[in-house]
């Protein structure tokens, strides 16, 4: 019987300081100015809606082969002169005895991947990244980019020829990625 009339209590109450409470919690950020009739002043006024993105990457990596692609998922409303860039490192693997293998990010492309939807006048191609231009709307709905990393002989610099090449055991190791959003006027 109690609870019966505890509940509209807790009810009212909660509507009640719903409504109340957003009033005290707002602050004045506009600065004001005092005109004279027939007085005509300008105010500059500003429209602003902020950019949001996300990069989902892998917790854990596992390799079973001499190479692996690592896909992230990117999602985003971004401006049109903005574009979300992911850097992906390679991986030092050492066993428990010192015997290393580097796994390289993008041994046959770039480590870089700037994703964009408008016109990219200032981004061009090089060796040191990839740029994907999407739809907006592809964009807001989310892609995919992959990271590929190859397994590298250590003494001779170049990709193993078969994961066999590999000594038996297990291999620990890192990658780090790095996401930002940048605007092609501050590349300048």
């Amino acid at each position: 019987m109690k609870i019966k009339k505890i509940i509209p209590i807790v009810l009212c109450l909660s509507m009640l300081f719903g409504n109340i409470v957003p009033v005290f919690a707002t602050e004045a950020t506009e600065e004001t100015e005092e005109i004279e009739e027939n007085k005509v002043s300008e105010v500059p006024a500003t429209l602003s809606r902020p950019e949001t993105f996300n990069v989902t990457i892998p917790k854990k990596i596992v390799f079973t082969n001499k190479s692996k692609a690592i896909v992230c998922h990117v999602k985003g409303d971004i401006a049109e002169n903005s574009y979300i860039n992911v850097e992906s490192k390679s991986i030092n693997f050492t066993n428990s005895q010192g015997k290393t293998y580097l796994a390289q990010c993008n041994y046959y492309r770039p480590s870089y991947t700037k994703i964009y939807w408008g016109e990219k006048t200032g981004l061009t191609p090089d060796e040191f990244y990839r740029k994907l231009k999407r739809t907006k709307q592809e964009l807001i709905n989310g892609i995919d980019i992959s990271f590929d990393y190859t397994i590298m002989n250590s003494e001779t610099n170049s990709p193993i020829t078969s994961f066999s090449d590999i000594d038996p055991g297990t291999y620990t190791g890192t990658t780090t990625y790095t996401v930002s959003l940048n605007s092609v006027a501050s590349d300048s």
